[in-house]
């Protein structure tokens, strides 16, 4: 029997600097996505994160770093990369509220790039189906929120039936957040607030945090279980539904403390309930840093993939916990079972025009001129490796691997 690779990408974002590099050159995406190419050439279908709304120009690209919006070429792009699969169930989905949901969607058919994670209307499946030699896949993906606070987005009930939320309103209980917020901040944020006559941007208010000290953001995803029991019901149906229909179940829940180094409560919750459920393979985003995987009870578990395109040097980022390193996950199939599960290191390298370059780490020490820029570059991957699998990382470390084994 012949092993099919299916490879898993976290965070494929547009950010404003990205979007404004790419801007520069034609609203070109690619260029800095095509180092990958390679690396998932040699998987037999891919699978990603698009961390934005492609909802058209007139809905206002992206302007700021918690409302996204690209252009039709980042979804091309993406395409032309070689993902096969797109998974639109994140914190962003509504940055431009349903309307851009829906033509985000539209946009993705129109170009033939397949997607799952939200939907239309209800009679829209939430799993999607695809086959490998004679393994039948379902995938599931879903989002802890979408952030329709900080973009002033009036959902419905019908509306968050669309959107794949694996939790749920209740009051007096506290939702997933990635922030806190000291007595101090809240009181400096208050006379400045009372000095400008209008309340601070949620960009000012970043800004004051950092200016205070007060870490941003902090790696808080929250531990209320029954949010997670009651919004996470639909989603034991639908993974009972696709247990009839599919040999494995492949489960991308978008949840998690940001640049948190190791998963907290509230994304432990999360994994274990799916894993109960029954999923063959699990591989949650958000985090914009990696974090550790594990195979428990003979299924593949990441906690986070981190992130494919991000600048690291943004007002929203923790550089000591490595956003620009990212993995692709990797599992074996053969004749319906995962037989080996892998990983590879990706870097994020920002050009000397503010560009991106996102290379596979084997790839990117091979191309380095400096002993010194390559002895760097191994020691941050032996750091990344170290943190995923739990094993002691080597004194001196080499070249990178093309791929480690998850055991």
């Amino acid at each position: 029997m012949e092993n099919y690779k299916i490879t898993v990408l976290g965070d494929i974002m547009c950010e404003p600097p990205f979007l404004r590099a790419a801007e520069d050159r034609g609203y070109d995406f690619l260029t800095a996505l095509k180092p990958l190419q390679t690396l998932l050439s040699e998987a037999d279908y891919v699978i990603g994160n698009m961390e934005t709304p492609v909802a058209g120009e007139e809905l206002g690209y992206t302007e700021w770093l918690a409302s996204f919006n690209a252009p039709d070429s980042f979804p091309e792009a993406i395409k032309a990369l070689g993902v096969d699969l797109v998974s639109t169930a994140n914190n962003h989905a509504v940055d431009r509220g349903m309307e851009g949901m829906r033509k985000t969607l539209d946009k993705l058919d129109e170009i033939g790039l397949p997607h799952t994670g939200t939907r239309r209307n209800e009679a829209e499946d939430r799993a999607f189906y695809f086959t490998l030699g004679s393994t039948r896949i379902a995938v599931v993906a879903s989002t802890y929120g979408v952030n329709e606070t900080v973009n002033h987005v009036r959902l419905t009930d019908d509306d968050r039936k669309l959107l794949n939320l694996h939790t749920a309103k209740i009051p007096g209980l506290k939702q997933p957040s990635n922030t806190t917020k000291t007595p101090e901040q809240l009181k400096t944020r208050a006379l400045f607030e009372e000095l400008l006559g209008r309340e601070l941007t949620w960009e000012e208010g970043v800004r004051l945090k950092n200016a205070m000290g007060v870490p941003n953001p902090y790696a808080d995803d929250c531990f209320e279980p029954a949010i997670y029991d009651a919004g996470m019901k639909w989603m034991e149906e639908t993974i009972r539904e696709a247990g009839k229909k599919a040999d494995l179940i492949l489960v991308l829940p978008h949840s998690g403390g940001q640049f948190n180094p190791a998963p907290g409560l509230g994304s432990r919750y999360v994994m274990k309930k799916i894993l109960n459920m029954g999923a063959d393979a699990i591989f949650m985003a958000h985090s914009h840093t990696t974090q550790p995987a594990d195979i428990l009870n003979g299924v593949p578990c990441f906690y986070s993939l981190g992130n494919v395109t991000m600048y690291s040097d943004t007002i929203w980022s923790t550089n000591d916990s490595l956003p620009d390193f990212g993995l692709a996950a990797h599992i074996y199939v053969r004749d319906g079972v995962i037989v080996k599960t892998t990983f590879s290191v990706i870097r994020i390298v920002i050009t000397e025009d503010h560009y991106l370059s996102v290379v596979p780490a084997d790839e990117l020490y091979d191309s380095l001129k400096s002993r010194s820029a390559r002895r760097e570059l191994a020691d941050k991957t032996a750091d990344v490796v170290s943190r995923v699998t739990g094993l002691p990382r080597p004194e001196k470390p080499g070249r990178p691997k093309r791929e480690y084994e998850l055991r």
